[in-house]
């Protein structure tokens, strides 16, 4: 019988930009934070919360429950999940303690990614409010709930986490946290309370490198940047919309060529059919370019219409006689592994679009192509079949 337990039920914790909580940001929204002024001792709240509790039960007696379907849905396909990549398997008894948390402080960002929503791209939130004031209703799209929230009682939080000693690592996100104010304070903050023994994490779309950011970063033990970069040149720019690939590049040098020490980095693509065709072009600007970087690896499952598995097997000839002689050899040997099997069984993998999907694809259409320049069959001229 599988180990469904996992490590992150016993020492993560996520706080999302819905004022929300989970072990982890693929358990989706979560619950709703408890009022932090209420809690003295963070631990022993994250240890007797009652949905977390469920869960850790859940994964003892191996019940796959709803709330971790993400990885259930890698396993059951015999891929290997952010769970098992993560080597975040345990046996019990364990202690639940918190050692990570993942701070989302706001939706506050400069790009409109495609499998992004309002919840987490304010540039996304102010169109779709755009659109709603312009009487657009019809659409599933902008329809969606907007549930982003004000960070509720940020100053508390802190000294529960200051006075919190089991934790290690502090993972930032958004949004872009580059651009987010609330992410330099803390960062301030925690210099200022000697924490600089705490590890770093950073989630960005390179559009910015502030400096006084990567000042703060520097002062810390160990800093990890994981860059959302999908593509180069037209496969970025257009699921990362607006982003221009030359400013990501820039970015990505300049961190390379002066990280330090203490930093380390890793390219962690988001695979869609949008970018599906620009992955090789991605894996051999980095062996060229950054060949020493980590790498991770991200299939897009929600929204489910960008699955690149919806791509008709007639239009991937080309990708597949590419990726015959796509050199990995410079992978580290944990991603040479999970990119050897995507490369060797996965990619071939189809699926028909549902009615459902077919719709919710039109609804996205309509608002990626409006205020933009490049109408979405234009740049993907062969999902018309998936329409």
């Amino acid at each position: 019988m599988n180990n469904l337990n996992c490590k992150w039920a016993y020492n993560d914790l996520f706080i999302g930009t819905r004022n929300n909580v989970a072990m982890c940001c693929m358990q989706g929204q979560g619950w709703p934070a408890p009022d932090w002024n209420n809690i003295s001792d963070i631990n022993e709240w994250y240890a007797t919360f009652e949905p977390f509790v469920k869960i850790r039960k859940e994964h003892a007696e191996n019940i796959q429950n709803p709330q971790c379907k993400r990885c259930w849905t890698y396993e059951n396909n015999n891929i290997a999940s952010p769970r098992t990549r993560s080597k975040h398997l345990l046996e019990l008894p364990y202690i639940p303690q918190i050692k990570n948390i993942e701070m989302r402080f706001s939706n506050k960002c400069n790009l409109r990614c495609r499998m992004c929503d309002a919840n987490s791209s304010s540039q996304i939130q102010n169109l779709v409010e755009e659109l709603r004031l312009n009487g657009i209703s019809d659409n599933s799209y902008i329809n969606d709930a907007i549930t982003v929230s004000d960070f509720k009682n940020i100053n508390t939080l802190l000294e529960l986490i200051l006075n919190c000693d089991t934790i290690e690592t502090i993972e930032l996100a958004g949004g872009e946290p580059f651009i987010m104010p609330e992410v330099e304070w803390l960062l301030q903050e925690l210099i200022n309370k000697n924490k600089t023994h705490l590890s770093i994490k950073f989630i960005t779309n390179l559009t910015s490198t502030k400096p006084s950011v990567l000042k703060l970063l520097k002062q810390f033990k160990s800093i990890k940047i994981d860059c959302s970069i999908d593509g180069i040149k037209e496969h970025i720019e257009y699921q990362r919309y607006p982003v221009q690939w030359k400013t990501v590049e820039r970015n990505l040098l300049y961190l390379y060529n002066n990280r330090g020490d203490n930093i380390t980095m890793a390219f962690v693509p988001c695979i869609s059919y949008l970018n599906l065709f620009g992955l090789p072009d991605l894996i051999e600007y980095a062996g060229k370019h950054c060949p020493d970087l980590s790498w991770g690896f991200n299939i897009v499952a929600s929204p489910s219409y960008l699955d690149f598995r919806l791509i008709p097997l007639h239009h991937r000839t080309i990708l597949f006689e590419r990726i015959q002689n796509l050199d990995i050899s410079f992978l580290p040997d944990y991603a040479q592994k999970i990119y050897s099997n995507f490369f060797n069984k996965t990619i071939y993998e189809y699926r028909n679009p549902t009615d459902i999907e077919k719709q919710e694809l039109k609804d996205a259409i309509y608002f990626w192509d409006y205020k933009s320049s490049l109408k979405f069959l234009d740049a993907y001229p062969w999902a018309e079949e998936l329409l």
